[in-house]
């Protein structure tokens, strides 16, 4: 039996050195869901 699956893709990503730094950013422009992966 096969199952559908639907993924949603992010409609922003930032990656890099400075990426945390611009969450401020991103959730002062009305943004209600965020997820953060990171190494530390």
């Amino acid at each position: 039996m096969l199952t559908d699956y639907s993924l949603k893709m992010p409609k922003n990503i930032q990656a890099g050195e400075h990426a945390l730094e611009q969450l401020k950013e991103i959730i002062s422009s009305g943004v209600h869901k965020i997820v953060i992966f990171t190494d530390k």
